[in-house]
C-alpha cells in the first residue's frame, strides 16, 4: 500500500545514504518516512523551491510505501 504525502522536510545526514522527510498525508497526518539519498536530495531541493517561492510552487508529493514510515 502506498500513501501520498506533502513533503515538507528533508534531512540527510552527512555520508549516509538514507535520507529522512516529514509532512502531511492524503488525511493530514504528520508522517515521518525514510529512502535511499538519492532520490532524498532531488525531493529536498524541491522543498526549496516551494519555501522560496510558495505561490508558484506546491509542496512535492511523493508515493510513499508503508514500509518506509517511521
Amino acid at each position: 500500500m502506498t500513501v501520498t504525502v506533502h513533503v515538507l522536510e528533508v534531512n540527510i545526514p552527512a555520508m549516509s545514504t538514507i535520507g529522512f522527510a516529514k509532512g502531511i498525508d492524503e488525511d493530514g497526518n504528520a508522517v515521518e518516512f525514510a529512502g535511499d539519498h538519492r532520490p532524498m536530495r532531488d525531493i529536498g531541493e524541491a522543498v526549496i523551491r516551494h519555501l522560496e517561492d510558495p505561490e508558484n510552487f506546491d509542496p512535492p508529493a511523493c508515493e510513499v510505501d508503508e514500509y518506509q514510515f517511521l
